[in-house]
């Protein structure tokens, strides 16, 4: 008497994992918080599964107003996010000073390649990404960081399709390397200049670049697209 026959009840559990100093091939899940540098080695692969956030510690022991935390990939970063279930890249900042930038950014060195990033947020960092391999984005938002894009030597080619870069305090893509092929893409309310194409080529279909500071599109020396 009294006695119920079965009770269920869901719990979840989040991973909560604190990652620091060299990793190999691995997956990250859940919640990661970054409490150093990160370097990926050359060869491996660091794979990052849907609904992730990946928060950097703010640290800043030089005081340059800049988080001192990376991550840097010499390997191969694949971003399995979705639209339901992005992956987000962020700072947590500890000063209480939103003036700064909580962490450095995520690398993508020229001794790595075959990365792909899809639904992904990169926000609050100095660069939101800064790429010098060759890498495919799909479904990417860079928002508030100092520039949201950086491609450097090493990116030959890469392809951006419907990628948003907006509100940037200096440009919203600095571009310097390769030829960026460019679809569905939105460069706007970006404190500089929307996309800087120094001695680079940049090609766009169907893109919107508006609103930004000075130039939507500066291409410099020999700077092209179409």
């Amino acid at each position: 008497v009294g006695q119920i026959a079965g009770a269920t009840r869901e719990v979840s559990f989040q991973s909560v994992l604190d990652i620091s100093g060299p990793i190999t091939s691995t997956l990250w899940y859940g919640l990661v918080n970054i409490t150093g540098d990160v370097t990926l080695a050359a060869g491996e692969t660091l794979t990052i599964a849907p609904g992730t956030t990946v928060v950097f510690v703010e640290v800043d022991q030089n005081s340059d107003d800049i988080g001192d935390y990376e991550l840097t990939i010499h390997g191969t970063l694949i971003v399995d996010g979705t639209a339901d279930e992005p992956v987000i890249f962020t700072g947590l900042d500890t000063d209480g000073d939103t003036s700064t930038e909580p962490y450095g950014g995520v690398y993508l060195t020229a001794s790595g390649g075959g990365s792909a990033i899809s639904h992904a947020v990169f926000e609050y960092a100095y660069y939101g990404l800064h790429i010098s391999h060759d890498v495919v984005l799909d479904g990417v938002e860079l928002r508030d960081n100092f520039i949201g894009l950086v491609l450097q030597a090493g990116a030959k080619t890469v392809d951006l399709g419907d990628v948003h870069v907006h509100d940037s305090t200096d440009d919203g893509i600095k571009q310097t390397s390769g030829t960026v092929n460019a679809a569905s893409c939105t460069v706007a309310s970006n404190g500089e200049d929307g996309w800087d194409v120094d001695d680079a080529t940049a090609n766009f279909s169907d893109c919107t670049i508006a609103d930004n500071g000075k130039v939507g599109v500066f291409y410099r020396g020999s700077g092209k697209g179409t």
